[in-house]
Parts: C-alpha cells; sequence; structure tokens
C-alpha cells in the first residue's frame, strides 16, 4: 500500500472574493472535474469559481 498523499493541489492563487488561496481535491473528484471542465470548454480554475459561486447563492437563499 503506498502513503501517497491522494489529493491534487489543484490551484494556487486566490479566487476572486472568496479568499481561498489554495485548493486541494481528492484524485477521483479531481479527474471528474477535469473531465467537467473539459466538456464545458472551460479551465478547471473557471470551473471551481463557478461551483463556488453557485454554492454561495444555495447558502444566501437558505440551502
Amino acid at each position: 500500500m503506498s502513503n501517497r498523499n491522494p489529493y491534487h493541489k489543484t490551484f494556487h492563487g486566490k479566487l476572486p472574493d472568496d479568499g481561498i488561496s489554495t485548493l486541494y481535491i481528492h484524485d477521483e473528484d479531481h479527474a471528474f472535474l477535469k473531465a467537467e471542465a473539459k466538456l464545458h470548454g472551460v479551465s478547471m480554475r473557471e470551473l471551481l469559481k463557478r461551483m463556488i459561486s453557485l454554492w454561495k447563492e444555495a447558502q444566501q437563499a437558505g440551502g
């Protein structure tokens, strides 16, 4: 069994207005998000920005 860290350092650098400077995503999720970004023709960074924006909207709506 490997001691390899199963998390990708997906992104380093602040997402506007989110205060996130480093985001770690598990290998399985990273592969899924990479495929989703490619499917939608956007960068992983743009996909993450959109996801965070949707999450914030849901939080504000009480979800």
